[in-house]
């Protein structure tokens, strides 16, 4: 995966890649990379989006490139993004997204269909905003993950020690990635 983030990032500001690589293969927080690299939260997430539209057109050429998959579209380079927002307070804060790296984050990346998945992570005063964002080659990926309501939140059985709340509801975005 790292060779098609790099290939990926490979024609944009280097600080795209090493945001990435920071925060998503070293772990780091997101809040402390963006101040070593002297971003504003505002330009971080900007990255950070840019980032992630880049990589999923790269794994699009890449399928295009081997023969496509038999669940992504290619001809339209249609990629589904899913997005879940949860909420835990700041004391718990590392151990919750530390559960997210082992289960959560495994679980979804272990699920045919599943381009790839991230953890972001917000810190707003006494609350830490924590939001995942997978990449799905198709809508039956998501049922393998989510089951047949896809629009509705899948949770773990640490979550409950954890969320301030429990959202419904994950938002699904599409994303036209040929060029």
């Amino acid at each position: 995966m790292l060779v098609v983030v790099q290939q990926a990032l490979s024609q944009y500001d280097p600080r795209l890649f090493e945001l990435v690589y920071r925060c998503d293969f070293g772990g780091e927080q997101t809040k402390l990379v963006a101040h070593e690299m002297h971003l504003s939260p505002r330009q971080f997430f900007r990255y950070r989006a840019l980032a992630l539209e880049a990589i999923s057109s790269e794994i699009g050429r890449t399928l295009t490139a081997n023969g496509g998959s038999s669940e992504l579209d290619v001809k339209h380079g249609e990629t589904i993004f899913r997005r879940w927002h949860g909420r835990v307070p700041r004391p718990k804060a590392d151990a919750y997204l530390r559960l997210m790296r082992e289960i959560s984050i495994p679980d979804y990346r272990s699920t045919p269909g599943n381009i790839d998945a991230y953890v972001l992570r917000r810190e707003v005063a006494d609350i830490v905003h924590v939001e995942t964002l997978s990449m799905w080659a198709s809508e039956a990926a998501l049922q393998r993950y989510a089951g047949s309501q896809i629009d509705r939140a899948k949770y773990y059985h640490f979550d409950g020690q954890y969320l301030l709340e429990f959202e419904e509801f994950v938002t699904h975005y599409r994303s036209d990635t040929a060029r």
